[in-house]
């Protein structure tokens, strides 16, 4: 029975013993152990194994994203000397299993799927036992790592809450929706598995869609946890957890005696670090007067003790205290077959993170779901994923100007807590000076669900409305501006930066190591007030037809590209494959001397017109209204980027301009494919025309214009992309996918897609002109990713995912913008 369970404990004895330079894994560093006569006994686990093999098994990555501390114990309760999870509960049977995560670095993925199927046993009185799929978690959660090669822990339990995990068995089970494809292999000489392989398993393809003849469907047999938290180091507090909710996942770093483990009590004594390995925690108890932790391992029931083990808690609190990276996320590890929890006790050489998740779960999905939206982010998922960054040689970015801190809030509150009232007659405003234009220009805007961003030049409302905001439940700070929102999506996505803006050191301290500044630095950022709303919200008679935002700003420092020079200075030794110009939107309506605008842009085309031709420039448009300022970077910005980006909103603006009207305030926010598509044709016609004629008439002023060769306009429902034949951009049908994919993870605030919460609203075919008679284009689910060539340069078109629970719609053209590119340079 499992009673046989071994021990390992650590004693500071360890630290006092002189470590021969022994052969890992071998006879001889088994003898040296077991001479030892320490707590625990040694013998060979795996045999004629590669080192790298065995390495492989350990991918856990210790350093990585924390969940919140829950504190639950607080004393008044009288723990017992022992327990033992799988006694407490002994209806819930995936307690006693033991998994084989075969020659995969899954650890992670089976401490968390092991655990959270007993949790679920458990808080449901043994009404649902489920094995929750390893594979599942491994394969399709893109936050996790990199699968085989290693994961965090708690990012598999954050997983688990947002996206859910369906049920899957062990290797050749065929039991639940994705069993594990990857098999066990032999870790003994005349056993019956094949040889384990140094070079470890690949990681399996995210599939979303249940093997054959399971049933219910893929969506329909998916389980959520209610929440994810962490725990405290606090021996007492781990305790406590697992008596009131169940196991918790274990990760520590694994040294080469650890593998040699056999019975007793475990302390390293000997040997180099091996990674980061994750286990699973079910008790605790004391043996021959030694506490210690009960573990579960994930090597099958040939290692250890029938693949159980046992862990000595005093040393591990006094390493947790010390660890600063400490997290407590929930995990879970088993094994193949029948057979024991290994519980092992670490000391200070080897410490212990003790991961926490999920107290509670949420049942699987009542609904039929649509499997169509499955498909369609399969096939986006995979038109994304056959171009690749080159992460030895990172392309390089650079990009302006400017920056601030974006203060986040729910706008209807705020402005409620404000006692601002509906205005009766919304009003578009081109600046904010007063609280009744500011109820009147939110109103217009609101309404529609279209984006909007103005100046505010009463600075004393402002602040009134920045500390009102600091009240606001939910409310939360984040870096903002278009330069540092599209720099931190580049460097995420691959990319090296320089970043061109005016920052305090805080600021720059939360920036991304492979951003560098360039600019002087400032005391205070400016701080940009983001009144965020979902769809459905309501603001007196007004109710919002998309979620969407009305931003507010009183800048002092980026209006005046302050960066410029020093941007200038650095861009030369920088050597950029791309410079992406935004940001400029902060001078519209700013009280410029006469002049002094005009001036700075004309600098800045200097800057552009200098750069090397062989160097691409993006020029990111927002929300402007002042007309004057359209002229200016109509003659000033646009004739030097040959790519240019913008929304449903901007793209109207900027062709009434082109076509001598008026612009365009407010558009469709939800604009038809064909109606965009026509636009975009005629932007590209408009300002290719405008630069062949300056060339023949040589009106170019002395410097260097370019060709409109990129256009890229995102809205809500599609991404639409058109790239001039022959040009320096390349993967735009890739690039389209990933565009259409970041729009979701934005919005969402998630890096793996969830399609329980995102819908389809593009049509299921669309036009490709409003011209009579024009071609008429299915939306296919295994191809969703549309291009066709015309004239000179091919068009693409993409559904967008659209999210359903709005997290954030601030910077979201900044990302999938910038996304977009990453590809294409």
């Amino acid at each position: 029975m499992w009673q046989a369970a071994f021990l390992i404990v650590v004693t500071s004895f360890s630290s006092t013993l002189a470590r021969p330079n022994l052969k890992p894994l071998s006879i001889e560093m088994v003898n040296y152990i077991n001479k030892l006569n320490t707590t625990w006994m040694a013998g060979r686990n795996f045999h004629n194994i590669e080192y790298r093999y065995v390495q492989k098994l350990c991918g856990t990555l210790l350093k990585g994203p924390k969940l919140p501390i829950m504190i639950q114990y607080a004393g008044g309760f009288k723990l017992p000397r022992q327990f033992d999870s799988r006694e407490q509960w002994p209806n819930c049977p995936t307690l006693k299993e033991i998994r084989d995560q075969g020659s995969c670095g899954s650890c992670w993925a089976f401490g968390a799927s092991e655990a959270m199927s007993d949790r679920i046993c458990i808080h449901s009185n043994a009404k649902i036992s489920v094995e929750l799929s390893a594979e599942d978690l491994l394969s399709c959660c893109e936050s996790c790592g990199m699968g085989c090669n290693g994961g965090y822990p708690s990012a598999a339990w954050d997983f688990w809450t947002k996206n859910g995990l369906v049920s899957g068995g062990l290797y050749d089970s065929h039991i639940g929706c994705r069993p594990y494809t990857i098999p066990p292999c032999e870790h003994h000489v005349n056993g019956s598995r094949p040889s384990c392989s140094g070079e470890g398993g690949e990681t399996p393809q995210c599939v979303y869609r249940c093997e054959a003849g399971y049933t219910p469907s893929y969506k329909q047999d998916k389980h959520y946890g209610k929440t994810s938290y962490s725990v405290s180091s606090d021996e007492d507090d781990i305790k406590h957890e697992i008596y009131k909710n169940g196991p918790v996942e274990g990760a520590f770093t694994v040294y080469e005696d650890f593998v040699l483990y056999k019975t007793g009590v475990y302390q390293h004594v000997t040997g180099s670090a091996l990674g980061g390995h994750a286990i699973k925690i079910l008790g605790w108890g004391e043996e021959n007067g030694i506490p210690y932790w009960l573990c579960a391992n994930s090597w099958n029931t040939d290692w250890g003790n029938n693949g159980f083990e046992l862990h000595w808690p005093s040393y591990t609190h006094r390493s947790c205290q010390h660890s600063r990276s400490f997290r407590s996320d929930f995990h879970e590890s088993t094994m193949e077959g029948e057979g024991r929890v290994l519980w092992m006790k670490y000391g200070s050489l080897l410490p212990l993170l003790v991961l926490v998740l999920a107290l509670w779960f949420r049942p699987p999905q009542d609904a039929v779901l649509d499997d169509r939206l499955d498909a369609v982010l399969s096939s986006l998922l995979r038109a994304e994923r056959k171009v690749g960054i080159n992460t030895a040689d990172r392309p390089r970015v650079a990009i302006g100007f400017g920056g601030c801190v974006d203060l986040i809030v729910d706008g209807v509150m705020l402005l409620n807590k404000m006692g601002l009232t509906p205005a009766n007659q919304p009003h578009h405003h081109d600046y904010i000076e007063n609280e009744v234009q500011l109820a009147q220009s939110f109103a217009y805007f609101f309404a529609p669900g279209a984006a909007a961003e103005r100046f505010m030049l009463n600075e004393t409302l402002f602040n009134e409305l920045v500390e009102a905001s600091r009240d606001i439940p939910g409310n939360r700070w984040t870096v903002g501006g278009n330069a540092p929102v599209m720099a931190g999506r580049m460097a995420t996505e691959g990319c090296d930066v320089l970043l061109g803006g005016s920052f305090s050191p805080d600021f720059t301290d939360v920036l991304s190591q492979h951003i560098t500044v360039a600019g002087n630095e400032v005391e205070e950022p400016d701080i940009h007030l983001i009144l965020e709303y979902p769809s459905g919200a309501s603001w007196g008679q007004y109710t919002s037809r998309r979620a969407n935002r009305y931003i507010v700003h009183s800048d002092d420092h980026n209006p005046y590209l302050s960066s410029m020079e020093d941007f200038a200075t650095k861009l030369e030794e920088f050597e950029p494959d791309l410079l992406v110009v935004g940001g400029l939107q902060m001078m519209d309506n700013f009280p410029f001397q006469a002049g002094e605008r005009k001036a700075l842009l004309s600098h800045l085309a200097e800057l552009l017109s200098s750069s090397s031709p062989k160097i691409g420039v993006h020029f990111e448009m927002a929300s402007f209204v002042e007309e004057s300022i359209m002229e200016d970077l109509l003659q000033y910005v646009v004739p030097h980027a040959d790519s240019l980006g913008m929304n449903e909103q901007e793209l109207p603006n900027l062709l009434s301009l082109l076509k001598g009207t008026n612009i365009t305030v407010l558009s469709d926010p939800n604009p038809r494919v064909a109606t965009v598509l026509d636009q975009m044709r005629e932007v590209y016609r408009i300002l290719n025309k405008c630069y062949k004629d300056a060339v023949r008439e040589g009106n170019t002023g002395g410097t260097k214009v370019k060709l409109l060769t990129r256009l890229h306009v995102h809205t809500l429902a599609f991404q639409a992309i058109i790239v001039k034949h022959g040009s320096q951009w390349k993967n735009t049908m890739s690039a389209t996918a990933k565009a259409s994919l970041t729009a979701n993870r934005h919005v969402c605030g998630s890096n793996d897609i969830d399609t329980t919460k995102a819908r389809l609203i593009m049509d299921d075919s669309f036009s490709v002109s409003r011209q009579e008679g024009s071609q008429r284009i299915p939306l296919e689910e295994t191809k969703p990713v549309s291009c066709w060539a015309e004239d000179d340069y091919e068009i693409c078109v993409a559904p967008v995912l659209v999210c359903t629970e709005v997290y954030q719609t601030a910077g979201g053209g900044d990302n999938v913008s910038a996304a977009g590119l990453v590809l294409q340079i």
